[in-house]
């Protein structure tokens, strides 16, 4: 019985647990949600190291990491310039890469958290 009660506590726990600074994130990762809402384009992100970079609804992008995982503080975002007939969501997306401060891994993905967004990604392109 003592095994049974413990379960809950332990799980709650495992949840609760951090990566270890300097956590590899490397992987391909498409945009789910940006504060639970999709937007209206598809945007991906491709972490390799220090490196972050990918497709935004409209324009590649690419930027490096100036913390170690699972801090965030991305360098200045640099995109290509193409037109944009329909803005799909690049600006909002592009802006909350930007404001990004962590990274946390969940289920199937990872999510990018910010002071003012919380952006969802799951695991592949």
């Amino acid at each position: 019985m003592f095994r049974h009660a413990a379960l809950p506590a332990v799980l709650a726990l495992a949840a609760c647990v951090q990566p270890e600074p300097g956590a590899s994130f490397d992987g391909s990762y498409r945009l789910l949600t940006i504060d639970g809402k999709p937007i209206p384009g598809t945007a991906t992100m491709t972490i390799a190291g220090k490196s972050v970079r990918g497709s935004a609804p409209c324009n590649e992008y690419w930027t490096t990491n100036g913390a170690d995982w699972p801090a965030v503080k991305l360098a200045p975002i640099a995109s290509t310039r193409r037109q944009c007939y329909v803005e799909g969501g690049e600006a909002e997306f592009l802006g909350a890469l930007a404001a990004t401060t962590r990274a946390e891994p969940v289920a199937g993905g990872l999510e990018l958290v910010g002071p003012a967004h919380r952006m969802r990604f799951r695991t592949g392109e």
